[in-house]
């Protein structure tokens, strides 16, 4: 992350070059802009650890949150959280911070899906001794981010065991490589053959896998990976007609049959509906959401 990409928030700082991980209290009574923000996405691991019920919007999908529930945000993802009776602890680290790929834990594998594990009591002690480990060492006037990382490390492996469905490292690893290609190539490559041939292999066993471990065929994989970067860029002010080019739509009516036929919305309605929801004093994303 640039340290141009850096954000100070009354007093709550986002990870950059300098300082790579922060651990902050989300709650309303502290930072209540974080409960006013829009759809946003970023490009560091985010980990809330609820202490709260209520409901956390992931990929523009309303996910329950409960007491003792772990959410991660991958880099990319966007989320939001407009409850101000939420309170959860933050725990913020540049994608850099660690190797996620020689980790090789399940939770860190790149769906494009709310990842959340339920920790059971008699783990929590662990989870929540490592947290406070986390704030001591930050809060000292040097902070040994060496160290820091071993205790991010422990805690991901500690909460990864909580995170299903479990799948074996074979088929991790296959994954892993395939959601990076989607990542990479979905805007200009839609064919299964494509895919198969970049991972040697078979169409048919391609979209067998990815059926059976996700549930979801690789053209969904592909729709749902466009769908989230067109509403990210309907989020901001660049033309539809362009937006619609860029990703590769010569027919701007497709476009928005696409977009309306995925969503419910056409690409106006759904910017409308964001400005409408957002602005200086409030911001209500579940009412956005819900209103006609």
């Amino acid at each position: 992350m640039a340290i141009s990409d850096a954000i100070i928030i009354q007093n709550l700082e986002f990870p950059d070059t300098k300082r790579p991980v922060i651990l902050c209290d989300y709650d309303y009574r502290q930072h209540p802009i974080l409960f006013q923000m829009p759809p946003h996405s970023h490009d560091f691991y985010e980990i809330l650890f609820f202490e709260t019920a209520g409901i956390h919007y992931i990929d523009f999908e309303a996910v329950p949150v409960l007491q003792h529930r772990i959410a991660l945000i991958l880099p990319g993802q966007i989320h939001y959280i407009d409850d101000p009776a939420i309170r959860a602890k933050a725990l913020l680290f540049d994608k850099n911070f660690i190797d996620a790929e020689a980790m090789q834990l399940q939770l860190l594998i790149p769906f494009k899906e709310a990842k959340f594990a339920d920790i059971p009591t008699s783990a929590n002690p662990v989870i929540q001794k490592l947290l406070e480990l986390i704030r001591i060492e930050q809060q000292n006037a040097t902070i040994n981010f060496s160290l820091i990382r071993y205790y991010v490390q422990a805690l991901l492996v500690a909460i990864d065991k909580y995170y299903k469905p479990a799948i074996n490292q074979k088929l991790h690893n296959r994954l892993t490589i395939i959601f990076e290609l989607i990542k990479t190539f979905y805007r200009t490559e839609r064919s299964t053959e494509f895919y198969a041939s970049r991972l040697q292999c078979a169409p048919k066993y391609l979209s067998t896998l990815l059926k059976s471990a996700t549930g979801k065929s690789l053209k969904q994989h592909l729709d749902d990976q466009l769908l989230l970067e067109i509403k990210k860029q309907l989020l901001g002010d660049k033309p539809i007609n362009i937006i619609a080019y860029e990703l590769q739509f010569e027919d701007p009516s497709y476009f928005g049959r696409f977009f309306k036929k995925h969503s419910g919305y056409t690409p106006l309605q759904f910017r409308e509906k964001a400005r409408l929801y957002h602005n200086n004093e409030t911001y209500s994303v579940s009412k956005w959401l819900t209103s006609n």
